[in-house]
């Protein structure tokens, strides 16, 4: 795995592990009463979606198995952002699971709140992982086929994130969606100059070949 791509993946895991994620699959989510309930739950929730989670970053695809057990932790996620509904962190994170169960628009939901609800003066962990919400809205609206809101997104990834390959090839995927593939071809260039192995780029000479003969 690249260092960038094990960046993400630490990041994400502990932000679950801090916080966790809401609206999940389940109309009988606990409620949680106070704070030794609300930590038992992210216990929980960690313990079962972590190694799911570790796996959706290495880009492998997920079996029902793996989405069985995301489903079964949304049902903790959800009462664990009905603790915490204002926080940023635990928006991303529901965000990134509902993302995971092919849930766009839910996730959707929560990136853009998460992100309307970030800190203006951001640490470094925090500004990186803004870049990371960014990424993952990106990749939802992209799956929604969204593409020009796709490409935004992963331009303000990169605002924040100028050289981190994993956040140019989500905006060369956008482009060549796009029809832009001499822009694409230049970015996904400049990528694999930072890291040729990083997530993104192995499948994007293909598309971006596609793109061009179009």
């Amino acid at each position: 795995m690249s260092a960038s791509c094990r960046r993400i993946s630490f990041l994400i895991l502990l932000t679950v592990s801090l916080f966790g994620c809401g609206d999940g699959g389940s109309d009988e989510a606990p409620i949680l009463r106070n704070t030794a309930e609300y930590n038992a739950a992210i216990e929980r929730a960690q313990q079962i979606s972590a190694p799911v989670l570790a796996k959706a970053d290495t880009g492998e695809p997920l079996t029902q198995i793996d989405k069985t057990t995301l489903a079964e932790s949304a049902t903790l996620f959800e009462s664990i952002v009905a603790f915490q509904p204002t926080n940023w962190v635990a928006h991303s994170s529901c965000g990134r699971v509902e993302q995971l169960l092919d849930r766009h628009e839910k996730a959707i939901q929560h990136f853009e709140q998460a992100l309307r609800s970030g800190p203006k003066s951001p640490t470094d962990e925090a500004k990186h992982l803004l870049a990371v919400t960014h990424l993952f809205l990106s990749d939802s609206q992209f799956a929604q086929q969204h593409f020009n809101l796709a490409d935004a997104e992963a331009r303000q990834a990169l605002a924040l994130d100028p050289n981190n390959p994993v956040f140019l090839g989500a905006l060369a995927s956008a482009l060549v969606q796009e029809g832009k593939a001499t822009e694409a071809r230049s970015i996904l260039t400049r990528a694999i100059k930072i890291d040729r192995n990083a997530p993104r780029l192995k499948n994007l000479r293909r598309l971006i070949s596609l793109g061009s003969s179009k």
